[in-house]
């Protein structure tokens, strides 16, 4: 993670933070080895060593405050707008100099296509 940060031009010079909500994932990494865990490709367990070498810092984080389950999990609007403002996005209204747009003809062809395809191919109750 710190390579990957200093690549992208960002100096770290603290630990790196990972805070996860699953308390299986905490207990593996603060342990030593693989344990009693079966079936686990032991070179995975490189965050133990990055964790004992003072690299990173773990901790727990609730389930409804760990942001990482913005792309993961299905979660209504309040929580998607409470995770993307943690974030620091920010609402901007208006439309992009440089958004695609679709022309009449781009959309004739598409319409043309789809129903080439044949009625099994695509809903009949679809959007005009």
């Amino acid at each position: 993670m710190k390579a990957l940060l200093t690549d992208m031009g960002v100096k770290v010079e603290t630990p790196v933070r990972v805070m996860m909500d699953a308390s299986a994932g905490l207990g593996v990494i603060n342990r030593r080895g693989a344990g009693r865990i079966r079936h686990i490709h032991t070179p995975a367990l490189w965050l133990q060593r990055a964790r004992q070498d003072g690299l990173v810092v773990t901790g727990k984080v609730e389930g409804t405050e760990n942001v990482a389950d913005l792309g993961t999990k299905f979660l209504d609007a309040q929580l998607i707008g409470k995770f993307l403002t943690k974030c620091d996005f920010v609402k901007l209204r208006g439309r992009s100099d440089i958004a695609l747009k679709a022309s009449v003809d781009t959309l004739d062809t598409f319409d043309n296509t789809v129903n080439s395809l044949g009625p099994e191919s695509h809903d009949d109750n679809r959007i005009a």
